[in-house]
Formats: C-alpha cells, sequence, structure tokens
C-alpha cells in the first residue's frame, strides 16, 4: 500500500479516535517525513489508548492502600542447611547455562552531569570504571568460573540506544563474545495532552516516552531476546537495572532459592533501619505479593509490628 492510500486510511481511523490533528502538518512535510509519521501512526495501539485516556489523562485515579497487609513470604537468616543446598543448586543451573543477566538501561546520566546513557558512568573508586564495564566484567568473571556462557541482554531507550551499542563496541563487549550480548530497546507510548490529544514532538513525529520497568517483560518478547534464551536452554533471568554497581548480579544462592521455590519472580530486600526510612514495603494482600511505596504508606501503618 502506498502513502497516500495509508494516510487515507489513517485519516479515517484518527477521526474515529478523535486524533485527526496528528495529520495537520502532512501537506507540509517531505516524502520521507510522511512515511515516518504514517509508520508511527499505524503502530499505535487504539485498542487501548480509548481506555488510557479515560482512567489515566481525564480521569482521577485514587491509589487505595490496603488496609489489612502482611509481610511478603521471605526467607531472613538462620536456614543454614537450606541455603547450602539452593545455593548447590543455583550453582548447577549457572554451570548448565541456565542462567542469563539482563539489565535495564534506557536512563541517561542527566543528573550525574553526564551528557550520555547512565551506564557510561565512570563509578568505580581507583579504576574510574564505568557501571556498564563493572557489569561486564562481573559476567566474565562468573562466566569462567562457571565454565559456562552467561549472555547479557541489554536493554535501551530510544534516546541512548546508537550511544550505548557504540560504546560496546568501543570497549569490546568488556571481553565478552559480541554474539553472547544482546543490545535491544525497549517500547514507548505517546505522550497526551490533559484533553486525551497526543501529542506531536514535531510536525513529522509523535511524542512519546519509553513505557517503563513493566515495559521490560514485552520488549523481551518483542525484541527476540526470549525467542534468544530458548535457544541457549536459559530458564532464569537475573534482573538488575543501571544504577546498582553494588548488585550480586549473579548470585547462586538467590537463583537457588528462587527456582526451588519454582517462582515467578524473587526480589531482595533489606530490613528498615527504623519505621519512617524511605524505602518501599514487600507487602501480601488478598492474596497478591506488592510493594507500597513509603510515599503512599501511613505512618500508622509505617509503624506497625508483627
Amino acid at each position: 500500500m502506498n502513502d497516500k492510500k495509508r494516510c487515507n486510511s489513517m485519516k479515517k481511523l484518527l477521526k474515529k479516535h478523535g486524533q485527526s490533528h496528528l495529520l495537520r502538518f502532512y501537506g507540509e512535510l517531505s516524502d520521507n517525513e510522511k512515511t515516518i509519521l504514517i509508520d508511527q501512526v499505524e503502530i499505535l495501539n487504539f485498542s487501548n489508548i480509548p481506555a488510557w485516556i479515560e482512567k489515566y489523562v481525564k480521569g482521577d485515579a485514587q491509589i487505595t492502600i490496603p488496609s489489612q497487609f502482611q509481610p511478603a513470604p521471605s526467607y531472613p537468616a538462620g536456614h543454614e542447611i537450606e541455603y547450602a543446598e539452593a545455593k548447590a543448586f543455583g550453582e548447577k543451573l549457572i554451570s548448565e547455562g541456565k542462567v542469563a543477566a539482563f539489565i535495564v538501561a534506557g536512563g541517561q546520566g542527566t543528573r550525574l552531569a553526564l551528557d550520555g546513557p547512565k551506564g557510561d558512568f565512570p563509578i568505580s573508586p581507583v579504576k574510574n570504571k564505568t557501571l556498564f564495564q563493572i557489569f561486564g566484567e562481573t559476567i566474565l568473571a562468573a562466566s569462567k568460573k562457571y565454565e559456562t556462557v552467561i549472555p547479557w541482554y541489554v536493554m535501551t531507550s530510544p534516546m541512548n540506544h546508537d550511544v550505548t551499542v557504540k560504546i560496546f563496541e568501543q570497549s569490546n563487549y568488556f571481553g565478552l563474545e559480541k554474539s553472547d550480548v544482546m543490545i535491544f530497546q525497549q517500547g514507548t507510548l505517546p505522550n497526551f495532552a490533559f484533553n486525551g490529544q497526543i501529542l506531536l514532538a514535531d510536525k513529522a513525529r509523535i511524542a512519546t516516552s519509553p513505557d517503563g520497568h513493566g515495559g521490560s517483560l514485552k520488549a523481551l518478547f518483542d525484541s527476540g531476546a526470549v525467542a534468544d534464551m530458548t535457544r541457549r536452554g536459559v530458564e532464569q533471568i537475573s534482573y538488575f537495572q543501571v544504577d546498582n554497581p553494588l548488585v550480586k548480579l549473579i548470585d547462586p544462592l538467590f537463583i537457588g532459592l528462587h527456582a526451588k521455590n519454582d517462582a515467578q519472580m524473587s526480589s531482595k530486600g533489606l530490613v528498615k533501619s527504623h519505621p519512617m526510612e524511605k524505602v518501599g514495603n514487600f507487602c501480601i494482600s488478598d492474596g497478591k505479593i506488592m510493594v507500597i511505596e513509603y510515599s503512599d504508606l501511613p505512618d500508622e501503618y509505617a509503624n506497625m509490628r508483627n
């Protein structure tokens, strides 16, 4: 279908959803710009957009904090025998190539006064290694220790993808094989005005933003990362964020406990230093595990015991 036919089809769809303004400047665009704009319009999720507008843009959604909740299931200290078994199981999974590393690295280093991806921030105190280098060398060391290949999946965002790829190429993938490092972009969602209209970044481009940490699950499938993991026989994903240099990203005990419990998702947490510490709270309410942010938790709940 040529661009003229595609445009006519888009006009009908946009009019139906009250978004005709997206083609307001169409007649002023070059042929290449017209194609870019139509491509963007065609991938908009119009099956969900009306509901998003009503609920999140025009609506006034209120956060309801559950009045009844308990601590989430956890493993505190004092389980030495069980921990030893779990660690051995985790080491077995790693050595069999069933564990992959997955980093979400779509952020820019703006608040760190860095003009580039946050992962390129030099943070080690002696050698000034970047976050990416620390993680890459950690994965390489674990691969050698367990005599296996630990593939690394790196999720970027549209704003830093090309630069991130260039950093990895110039750094020779931090000693890892290029074929064992997969760099892909997370998805984006359109930006809305308060009246529900989708915003334009310029005459030929829709304004979008990355779809957040939750979008990483969809991106793993859309990018082909899950297919690549399936081909490799990966069963467990060690997920971490780019601004966490102290993370033990290949932790056999944690991986072993997660796998032995057949858990869908596991997370590490610390005991709060005091009731009002500004950290999220792992809880279980109505049979669901959740995190209640400190900013949403009433003081009376924060001070609860037992």
